[in-house]
């Protein structure tokens, strides 16, 4: 019989840090030059922008669904994101696209 490695006795806490009240939110990155976190609401059709050292948060609107977003090697065209919708890619700019 295989014998189970004991739990831990303390668990973390987990803390609120931004209530985004996503439909369906998917596709959390973290840009460690940025020190943000970005994620996707596709059925709100919103990109979530993050920065836990100083709890600045903001929502931007993406035209359809968009269904992912990763970042661009060198900032293309002054965009540090990629975004993808239903009806194309989109660079996503510091103030939306």
């Amino acid at each position: 019989a295989a014998i189970m490695p004991e739990l831990p006795s303390t668990m973390t806490e987990c803390v609120l840090a931004w209530p985004t009240q996503a439909l369906l939110g998917e596709g959390p990155i973290w840009v460690p030059d940025a020190q943000t976190s970005y994620d996707i609401d596709i059925s709100g059709g919103k990109l979530h922008r993050y920065v836990p050292a100083s709890g600045h948060h903001e929502s931007m609107v993406v035209d359809g669904r968009p269904s992912f977003v990763v970042p661009v090697a060198g900032g293309a065209q002054g965009a540090p994101l990629l975004a993808g919708s239903e009806d194309g890619l989109y660079l996503v700019e510091e103030t939306g696209c």
